[in-house]
Order: structure tokens, then C-alpha cells, then sequence
């Protein structure tokens, strides 16, 4: 190809790359594989490398604890932001450290995971990354309780309704182990949370219970 013909195609590549979504990154990938040395499309291709790593559905390490390795489950994608949800258990500890009526927005879980976890799991560099959600925290239906306000966290668990919409079914929540979701059960004593088959215990589990695990979820901009 000319070298105007080579431009064109480099800015064509440079605009997919911008949307940030997994099939335009693909078709970035191929321009710029087919540009070979032209201007900086070897640094570009390396780039779209990364953002395939996080296509989602794929499963990417991202952070450690304990000297361990966090592996995450990409769930969605938003342009060059990722959600991502942890493939095990981080961590085995209670919701709240007492047995009241603190919703999420107060508990200690909430506390630890926006604070500890994050400093000890991932670097400043990665922290940055990490965005602010907006938590909805509404009341689940079933039980009519009030879940307490909304927040903004970067690192969260689900509410049932939004594991229902990620992750409708138990096979794909499976992982041996019990895990906390953020909405109250039948009352504000105890939390919802997943069974180690990935049946959802929708009546609660006391929310001092220490021996229920913590899935986290983030926001990730790559």
C-alpha cells in the first residue's frame, strides 16, 4: 500500500482503538498488524494485545494478597472500563463484626474492602484504575427491608439482582465455597449470600458469621 493509503489506515486503526470495545480493538489489531513498522503501530499492537486480555468473559490476574495472585472474571465492558469479579474467595470474614442492624453502607466488610484490601491488593498504579461505582442498594423485593443508602465504592460485592444479571446461573457461581452478597435476608440481622453450589440463601446468614467468604467486584479502566 502508498504511504497515504498507510495513513488512512493508521488513522482508521487509531479511531477503533479509541472505542475501546473488544470487537473494534480486534479490527484495530489487524490494521495495525498489517501496518507492520509504520509510525508507533507496533506499540498500538501491544495495546490492543492488552485490552484483548480483558475481553469479556475472559479471566485476567490483576493484583495479589497474601502473596497470592487474584484472578478475576471479566463480567462486562464500557468502552476502556472492565467489571471485573473475583474467581474465589479473597478472604473468610464477617459482614459486619456485630450482629446489628448495619447495612452495607456501614459495615465492616465495606470498611475493610475500600481500605485494607486495596491498599494491600493492588499498587498505587492499579489503584488508580480502580473507579468509583455508584451502589445501588435498594431493597430486595422479596423481603421488603430496607438495605440502607447508596454509596460510591471502588471495590464492592453484589446484591443478588445484580449476581442475576451477570451470573443467572448457579453452575457459573459455584466455587465450593460460601460467599456474602449486600442485601439484607428476611431480616437486618442477617445477610443474603451465595451456597458453595451457587444457590443463592436468600433468607441470610448472621451478619457476624466469619466463616463466609468475600468475592470482591470492581470497575477497572484499562
Amino acid at each position: 500500500m502508498d504511504l497515504q493509503e498507510m495513513k488512512d489506515r493508521y488513522g482508521q486503526a487509531v479511531e477503533l482503538q479509541k472505542a475501546a470495545s473488544t470487537p473494534k480493538i480486534r479490527a484495530a489489531r489487524a490494521l495495525f498488524e498489517e501496518l507492520g513498522d509504520y509510525e508507533d503501530s507496533a506499540k498500538k499492537l501491544a495495546e490492543c494485545d492488552r485490552y484483548l486480555e480483558f475481553a469479556e468473559g475472559s479471566h485476567v490476574t490483576l493484583g495479589s494478597l497474601n502473596g497470592r495472585p487474584i484472578s478475576w472474571l471479566v463480567l462486562d465492558e464500557k468502552g476502556r472500563n472492565r467489571l471485573l469479579f473475583a474467581d474465589e474467595c479473597v478472604v473468610h470474614m464477617p459482614f459486619n463484626k456485630e450482629r446489628d442492624y448495619t447495612p452495607w453502607s456501614h459495615s465492616t466488610l465495606r470498611q475493610w474492602l475500600n481500605k485494607e484490601f486495596l491498599e494491600q491488593a493492588f499498587s498505587l498504579k492499579e489503584r488508580m484504575s480502580l473507579l468509583l461505582t455508584e451502589c445501588d442498594n435498594h431493597s430486595d423485593p422479596r423481603w421488603s427491608i430496607e438495605n440502607g443508602q447508596d454509596t460510591r465504592d471502588k471495590c464492592f460485592i453484589f446484591t443478588a439482582q445484580e449476581l442475576d444479571r451477570y451470573l443467572p446461573r448457579p453452575e457459573d457461581r459455584a466455587n465450593g465455597d460460601w460467599w456474602w452478597l449486600r442485601g439484607h435476608g428476611f431480616g437486618k440481622l442477617c445477610m443474603q449470600a451465595i451456597y458453595n453450589d451457587g444457590t443463592l440463601y436468600h433468607i441470610g446468614v448472621n451478619k457476624n458469621s466469619p466463616e463466609i467468604g468475600v468475592r470482591p467486584v470492581v470497575w477497572y479502566r484499562l
